[in-house]
């Protein structure tokens, strides 16, 4: 099995990447192999990885991974407005439910690193 879910974006928090109501397709993270230092693994987490977490007072989020450590990411939006990684706080690797791999926005399927690859190089 592919592992894949699909989930609606709520909120501007994460504009221009993405927009309230896309839609992401995203790979589940297999409980053993949610972090790795081999950023080639489908399974590691690296810096920029839009994720689907598990946040204890917000429920499901999409974020940015801000931070990676041992013991936990940071995450945060790319609008002005959304919280910063302070705020939400550090996440535990295992409340870390999936990375992005493509965005459904418009009528057409974008590949995530594409889009924020783009919107990186225009900041």
């Amino acid at each position: 099995m592919l592992g894949l879910r699909i989930f609606r974006v709520s909120g501007p928090s994460m504009t221009p990447v993405l927009k309230d109501g896309d839609f992401v397709i995203a790979r589940q993270l297999r409980p053993n192999r949610r972090f790795s230092t081999d950023h080639f693994s489908r399974n590691s987490l690296s810096i920029d990885d839009i994720v689907v977490a598990n946040h204890p007072n917000l429920g499901k989020i999409v974020k940015r991974v801000a931070k990676v450590e041992e013991d936990g990411v940071w995450l945060d939006g790319f609008a002005l407005s959304s919280s910063d990684r302070h705020s939400i706080g550090k996440l535990r690797l295992e409340q870390i439910d999936a990375r992005v791999l493509f965005c459904v926005s418009e009528n057409r399927i974008r590949s995530m690193a594409t889009r924020v690859k783009r919107y990186k190089s225009a900041e």
